[in-house]
């Protein structure tokens, strides 16, 4: 039921057009992303994780699935959705 749940909530994500984000939403993704994805993702030393400019060349579609179903599901079910789509929309593109 739960990846039934994420699929449709992944494609109602990727079918939504582009937003221009406001800057408090930047904020927002910007605290969560601090909070719970720069201790690693803005060091380079670790080979498996993908630094922030790496992030960044992908969609927020692609980032919100990795953080419900991908590799950083485990890290994901730490935060609630509306701060895995905060990140998302704060780093992708």
């Amino acid at each position: 039921m739960r990846a039934l749940r994420t699929s449709l909530l992944l494609a109602t994500l990727a079918s939504l057009p582009a937003v221009t984000l406001h800057a408090a939403d930047d904020t927002y993704g910007a605290e969560v992303y601090t909070k719970n994805c720069a201790q690693c993702h803005e060091q380079t030393t670790e080979a498996r994780v993908p630094p922030r400019a790496t992030l960044e060349k992908m969609t927020s579609a692609a980032i919100i699935r990795a953080l419900e179903t991908g590799v950083m599901r485990e890290m994901g079910a730490k935060i609630t959705l509306s701060e895995r789509i905060a990140v998302g929309a704060y780093l992708g593109k």
